[in-house]
């Protein structure tokens, strides 16, 4: 019999309470459609864009949605992004090569 505090914490977490159990059953496709598109998106942030007055906002948000959550050192995200995309300053792209 599983000890009842542990169970009762992971019933309450929020992150418990908020997955999705796939049904392969019924939902493969929509599961399918689901990472097809996250890798898209994934891949889409790799590759070389110019980054103008009329993109910047959507790309750091992008960004940020992507990475943001990696960010705990008590900097802002924002720092991250401009160190990220100024030319020369990050190795990151050519690490995940």
């Amino acid at each position: 019999m599983p000890c009842k505090k542990p169970v009762a914490d992971l019933a309450a977490s929020e992150i418990i309470c908020a997955a999705h159990v796939y049904d392969f059953s019924a939902e493969e496709q929509n599961f399918i459609e689901l990472i097809r598109r996250n890798l898209v998106e994934q891949l889409n942030l790799f590759e070389r864009k110019e980054i103008n007055e009329n993109n910047f906002y959507d790309v750091f948000k992008l960004w940020q949605r992507m990475f943001g959550a990696a960010v705990e050192n008590g900097r802002k995200a924002s720092e991250y992004f401009i160190t990220e995309i100024e030319q020369g300053k990050s190795t990151l792209l050519e690490r995940l090569r």
